[in-house]
């Protein structure tokens, strides 16, 4: 398992974000957006709680959480723990992509984590598993992914009043199609949903190195999702 995690109720962390975001616009923001609050170290917690308790930990072999090193790990975490590895943004980014604020930048650069399985999900700290947890050889013979979701389904966006943050969801459905060809049922990838997706280190490798190395390029040294961030 690979989580992405950043405490933003750090008060480093807000400081160094407000003091970037002042060179990026020109004016530092008067305070910190207080709804940004919400990703603290506890759902960190109560996900990885849910890995051990849904029967899934015995099919993990390694948990990566990767994190913005302005703040330390959490304080609740055994890091001595054999299957825990903690890795710093700068061990698998380039020193002038930092710091980053951007999640799609962190995930185009996982495949530079050492020790990584040939196959590996990615997780946020807001992804918690229930009984079925128990799936991951299934989805990994199967070569596929399984989920049991309740969620509406986002949809994709054309639109040009919309956040752009949304715009991701096109991108990403795009690039796809035009590596694996266009899908035989609308929907069926589910690239769209806010989940857990399972990833092949070859195949991301391939991808980053021979389809789009540009794309990954431009994305890796973007600090931000996008210019309004």
């Amino acid at each position: 398992l690979v989580y992405l995690w950043v405490n933003t109720s750090n008060a480093d962390f807000q400081k160094q974000y407000l003091d970037h975001l002042a060179n990026v616009q020109g004016a530092k923001p008067r305070f910190w957006n207080a709804g940004l609050n919400e990703r603290d170290d506890y759902c960190l917690k109560y996900s990885l709680r849910s890995v051990q308790q849904s029967g899934m930990w015995k099919n993990v072999g390694r948990v990566f959480i990767v994190y913005n090193p302005i703040h330390p790990p959490p304080s609740f975490l055994n890091l001595s723990h054999p299957q825990i590895t903690m890795v710093p943004h700068r061990d698998i980014m380039p020193q002038s992509s930092l710091p980053t604020f951007n999640s799609w930048a962190v995930l185009w650069s996982l495949t530079n984590i050492a020790g990584l399985s040939s196959w590996y999900y990615i997780m946020d700290d807001d992804y918690f598993f229930g009984p079925s947890g128990s799936c991951p050889p299934l989805a990994v013979q199967a070569r596929t992914n399984w989920a049991y979701m309740n969620l509406r389904r986002a949809g994709l966006f054309s639109r040009t009043d919309v956040d752009p943050f949304f715009h991701y969801q096109n991108n990403s459905n795009t690039a796809l199609n035009a590596i694996f060809g266009e899908e035989k049922i609308q929907g069926e990838r589910m690239s769209e949903l806010h989940r857990p997706y399972l990833h092949n280190l070859c195949i991301m490798h391939r991808a980053q190195k021979y389809l789009i190395p540009s794309q990954r390029a431009a994305s890796v040294m973007s600090k931000h999702r996008n210019p309004a961030s």
